[in-house]
């Protein structure tokens, strides 16, 4: 998986598609392109990030994700 960064917020890249990370704390130290090993599950939502505006972007993903393990 790829670590994907803009101002829209953070993403784990797999098989070329997107997912939106919730808990982006968790990849704070990884810079955008950094390949990780991660597990994850999916969210219906995210409440900690839905409502934060960040910037005008529109980056198509795949819906959000929690990230549960990582190296």
């Amino acid at each position: 998986m790829t670590v994907v960064k803009d101002c829209s917020g953070t993403y784990l890249r797999l098989d070329g598609k997107d997912y939106h990370v919730c808990n982006e704390e968790k990849l704070s130290s990884f810079s955008s392109g950094t390949n990780v090993t991660a597990t994850f599950k999916t969210l219906q939502n995210c409440k900690a990030l839905e409502e934060k505006i960040v910037c005008k972007l529109y980056h198509q993903n795949e819906g959000w994700i929690e990230v549960c393990n990582l190296k």
